[in-house]
């Protein structure tokens, strides 16, 4: 399975319980993200990160269980390989939802990916993992490497990103949106 919580138990470990896993997997994420946006700080360079929610995941979980909505958020995180460079990386983020990290990407490359993830998920149609159509909502929040940002830090930047998926999982859904941009199904 692509999800990277199983790789923190040790062996011989007793099976953690699914809140300790989900708090050491979020603790493993803040700390990895912290460092990307830290060094990224450091060196000058952007950093654009990309939460993204297939639109159907209740619906799918209502229809067919928890099980097929993981394996189609873990068909579009592999992908969106297609789309990502070898210093991007991608999380599961927990409830149908993942997060990619894209260090040196600027607001616009961040948004072409988006669109391409969008254009994919669109173009799936019914099949053998949900047999109907899904779609794909997706938030992008960026910083500006060195530039001044004033309070910005990794918790803003998850907020900015979380805050623009919901803009556009309400917005209708099939949408990336970004720095106040809406980029919706019509792109």
């Amino acid at each position: 399975m692509w999800q990277s919580v199983q790789a923190g138990r040790s062996e011989g470990r007793a099976i953690l319980d699914e809140q300790e896993l989900l708090r050491t997997d979020s603790m493993r994420l803040a700390a990895r993200l912290g460092l990307e946006y830290q060094h990224c700080r450091e060196v000058g360079l952007p950093l654009a990160i990309m939460l993204c929610a297939p639109d159907a995941v209740g619906r799918i979980r209502e229809a067919i269980g928890p099980g097929p909505a993981e394996e189609l958020l873990g068909a579009i995180v592999n992908r969106a390989g297609k789309y990502l460079l070898p210093s991007d990386w991608v999380w599961h983020f927990g409830s149908g939802r993942c997060l990619m990290v894209l260090p040196g990407e600027i607001a616009a490359s961040a948004l072409a990916v988006a669109q391409n993830i969008r254009r994919y998920v669109a173009g799936l149609g019914p099949s053998v993992i949900v047999p109907f159509s899904v779609s794909i909502s997706i938030g992008i929040a960026c910083v500006r490497g060195a530039a001044p940002m004033g309070d910005e830090n990794v918790s803003t930047l998850l907020f900015s990103a979380k805050e623009r998926l919901e803009r556009a999982r309400f917005g209708g859904g099939d949408r990336v949106i970004a720095d106040d941009l809406d980029a919706a199904a019509a792109g």
